[in-house]
């Protein structure tokens, strides 16, 4: 049984179904988890800039694991869709523009690993943001 939410004027949003692992031997209860585009009070990185973020990503690369990329001479416009739980830790990472296999793994690594962010609002409710991670990668 999926809970009902109210409608609001808010663009739709993605939305993720959790499982409610209960030991009971009784029916599994589902529950509709919003994942929001557009909030109130924007998710940020834990330096409380996205502009500078890109810093911080690249001071944490391990260039070992990125050699035979820019061996290749691959560079561009790297682009990672992710979500900020209601927490701050960050989820779902999922690239849609690559620079090369090898360096999407990396900035994703680095991401998984990152100080929680301040996570999104919404009428003054902590909720889910999808966030879309953009950083120029050249070496």
């Amino acid at each position: 049984e999926q809970l009902e939410l109210p409608v609001d004027t808010m663009p739709e949003e993605d939305e993720f179904v959790l499982d409610d692992d209960d030991d009971d031997d009784e029916v599994e209860e589902e529950t509709v988890v919003k994942v929001w585009d557009f909030v109130e009070e924007e998710a940020l990185p834990h330096n409380g800039d996205l502009f500078t973020y890109s810093e911080y990503i690249f001071s944490k690369i391990n260039k070992g694991s990125i050699v035979s990329d820019m061996n290749a001479g691959l560079k561009g416009f790297l682009e990672i869709e992710m979500v900020v739980l209601e927490n701050g830790d960050l989820t779902g990472f999922k690239t849609t523009s690559s620079v090369g296999p090898n360096i999407d793994k990396e900035i994703t690594r680095i991401l998984h690993q990152a100080p929680r962010w301040t996570p999104a609002k919404m009428q003054g409710q902590v909720v889910r943001q999808k966030v879309i991670f953009q950083m120029m990668i050249d070496y």
